[in-house]
């Protein structure tokens, strides 16, 4: 039988957590799937799935600046747009809603046939 990569085997382990809403418990191990495997292929997702748990919890001035850090690594990933769509929810949270008007124009400009887009533009209402 193949062994299953360490880092594929904690990166599924941090997920279930998270869907399971085990939230708290996810961020942690996301911590420590980055800390441990930070040059996996699999980073870019924990990162924005970590950003994801602080978000949940609430904890919107910790997940914009783990958003912003994911945008800035990740520029290109597949998350991208979602991404930004929560880094402006983030900034309507926290009671910027300046900040978060730019972010939702960025993401439409970016990213304009996405499906975040559109609702970036139901948030603009």
């Amino acid at each position: 039988m193949p062994r299953v990569d360490p880092s594929t085997e904690a990166y599924g382990r941090a997920l279930g957590l998270l869907r399971e809403r085990r939230v708290t418990e996810a961020l942690r191990a996301f911590d420590t799937f980055l800390a441990d495997h930070g040059g996996s292929s699999l980073a870019p997702a924990a990162r924005y799935w970590r950003a994801e748990a602080l978000y949940v919890l609430r904890r919107y001035g910790e997940a914009q600046a783990a958003f912003d850090a994911y945008l800035v690594a990740h520029p290109r990933d597949t998350r991208a747009a979602d991404a930004l769509l929560k880094l402006g929810l983030c900034h309507e949270h926290m009671g910027d809603r300046a900040a978060a008007l730019r972010t939702y124009e960025r993401l439409r400009r970016e990213h304009p046939s996405s499906v975040a887009a559109r609702l970036a533009s139901r948030e603009d209402a």
